[in-house]
């Protein structure tokens, strides 16, 4: 949900899913071993030119920050299956434990 997919650039609020990670972490890593220094990202029709270094550590602090969510996610869900009653489950906090969200500028 956007309450964890999500994360400020520039004071913006982005995301980029699994698959779009994915893919521009490969297609920038080809970048830089071809010598290229810097790459373009795009979101809402927003032009964010970047090296190909930068690009590539936030790709990899996004896809930690989005690992860890999902590993948080499902303790929630396994702790909730455990319960056994209403009044258990209207009690727990499935808030709690998420990373802070993540902010770049660049």
């Amino acid at each position: 949900s956007d309450a964890v997919n999500s994360f400020t650039l520039d004071g913006d609020v982005r995301w980029i899913s699994r698959d779009d990670r994915i893919s521009t972490m490969n297609s920038t890593t080809i970048l830089k071993n071809a010598g290229v220094e810097t790459t373009t990202q795009w979101f809402d029709g927003q032009k964010y030119t970047l090296s190909c270094d930068t690009l590539i550590q936030m790709l990899q602090a996004l896809e930690i920050y989005a690992l860890t969510c999902y590993n948080v996610t499902e303790e929630h869900k396994a702790a909730v299956n455990a319960l056994t009653t209403i009044e258990e489950v209207d009690a727990y906090d499935y808030t709690t434990d998420y990373p802070e969200k993540l902010s770049f500028d660049v």
